[in-house]
């Protein structure tokens, strides 16, 4: 656990793993955490240019602003995005199982992956 360390505690012992060491030695937002793909996705939504990410220990906090990443959003995000939206919420809007009672489509590449991937997410 990470209670009883300052941030900079955590992340030398590798139990912070959303921000990670760059090859310039200098303590970066790791841009593979679940963390990353969240607030990117929340500033494309919304429009904003940057959040504020905030983390408290009982030891200290450490804040770190985070810029929009447009290539991100359009290389990493919106392609899996796009394809989840046409091969599994689109047919169930068009062609609704769950109020015939029948079992959700499961969407090849998508369930099945995202399940294994939930049961393998370290929480940070």
């Amino acid at each position: 656990s990470c209670a009883s360390l300052t941030i900079e505690e955590g992340l030398a012992q590798k139990k912070i793993t959303y921000w990670r060491l760059s090859s310039a030695k200098v303590w970066e937002f790791n841009k593979k955490h679940l963390y990353y793909y969240q607030m990117q996705g929340q500033l494309a939504i919304t429009g904003r240019k940057f959040c504020l990410f905030y983390a408290w220990t009982p030891k200290g906090p450490k804040l770190e602003r985070i810029e929009r990443d447009d290539q991100f959003w359009e290389s990493k995000m919106l392609p899996a995005l796009e394809q989840f939206y046409f091969n599994c919420i689109l047919p169930e809007i068009l062609d609704p199982r769950f109020t015939r009672n029948m079992a959700i489509r499961e969407a090849p590449g998508f369930v099945g992956p995202a399940r294994k991937n939930k049961e393998s997410i370290p929480i940070a």
